[in-house]
């Protein structure tokens, strides 16, 4: 199953002097649609953060396949190509009539009750909310 969100627009300061959207702002992107996510799943991002539990992005790849440029509109989806005890890999395509940007972040649980920041079992319905969505990684 894939998770589809239409993406707000992104603001103008978020776009270099060519109008394109600047490579790093994508991560923005990325954030806004794991947040809807969890927002419709058991465990909001604000419950995660009330419990003192985050979901850290650990490692990160991107494919540029073509530009989004000040002004278009174009939507999201969000599928996961691996899940275990504490973290999942999360797969993202952004697209309007084509392919635009395919990415993936390695999120790990944090618990971050304490100074030092563990790895945590992800809670069992927060996995099995993340294997709902499991796809074939966009990167094979």
């Amino acid at each position: 199953m894939i998770f589809q969100l239409d993406v707000p627009p992104p603001r103008f300061g978020e776009f270099d002097l060519g109008g394109v959207l600047y490579h790093s702002n994508y991560f923005h992107i990325y954030e806004l649609i794991r947040e809807s996510f969890l927002a419709k799943g058991p465990s909001p991002y604000t419950s995660l953060v009330k419990n003192n539990c985050h979901l850290a992005v650990v490692e990160s790849r991107q494919k540029f396949i073509k530009p989004i440029y000040y002004g278009d509109v174009f939507k999201a989806e969000l599928s996961f190509s691996e899940v275990t005890r504490a973290s999942a890999t999360a797969e993202y395509r952004l697209y309007n009539q084509q392919t635009i940007n395919i990415a993936q972040t390695k999120l790990v649980y944090i618990d971050s009750s304490t100074e030092t920041f563990s790895v945590a079992s992800l809670p069992q319905d927060l996995k099995v909310y993340f294997e709902k969505y499991k796809e074939k990684s966009l990167f094979q």
